[in-house]
């Protein structure tokens, strides 16, 4: 049978959980979700409704979350009560999202519900950024040609936000524009663009 959520104190203490931005869940000693605020719904996409009763993992780990992530987190409880580290996590629409967690051991016997309270923080901006840098510096430590490094920036950007078509323009000598990578614009768009005022 799925676990009732666990009653919380209402007034300012109710109110700061759900105005946070980040994401908190609450297991019990099954590591059923008890609890999430509002900012695991804004965040992730689930309802309370759609997750409680239900373990974590099931619900937000997805084809390229890290497969040892439960054995880590089992690994800092039993060492430190604690673990922390960055992971990814996928929404209610199956949107990865990076995140930074905390996990503390919830003991039963000070009161808690004898699972884990997690705290996860959206780092995906921050996480994207890095890998874009990242890519790019090893890109031109290669000394990849400026079109192809070009091209490997557009493609990045095209990876990371998949809804956005990366273009990358020069402006030559006449004042016109140039296209300097395209790579997911059919050869006819890219081709229109050039010389443009």
């Amino acid at each position: 049978p799925a676990p009732s959520a666990i009653p919380l104190a209402t007034g300012p203490l109710h109110q700061a959980l759900h105005a946070s931005d980040n994401a908190i869940l609450i297991t019990n000693e099954d590591l059923r979700l008890v609890y999430v605020n509002d900012g695991f719904t804004r965040l992730l996409g689930y309802r309370p409704d759609e997750v409680l009763g239900r373990r974590p993992n099931e619900v937000l780990l997805g084809p390229h979350s890290d497969p040892d992530l439960l054995m880590h987190v089992r690994a800092g409880l039993d060492a430190r009560g604690m673990f922390q580290g960055q992971t990814l996590m996928y929404s209610r629409s199956g949107q990865a999202r990076w995140v930074w967690m905390v996990v503390n051991r919830s003991d039963a016997r000070s009161g808690g519900p004898g699972g884990s309270i997690t705290m996860m923080t959206d780092i995906t901006d921050t996480k994207m950024l890095e890998e874009l840098q990242k890519r790019v510096l090893q890109s031109i430590v290669s000394e990849l040609p400026l079109s192809d490094l070009m091209t490997q920036v557009c493609r990045e950007v095209e990876h990371i936000a998949p809804e956005v078509t990366a273009t990358i323009l020069s402006v030559d000598r006449t004042g016109r524009l140039r296209t300097l990578a395209a790579p997911r614009l059919p050869p006819p768009v890219s081709a229109a663009l050039d010389g443009l005022p």
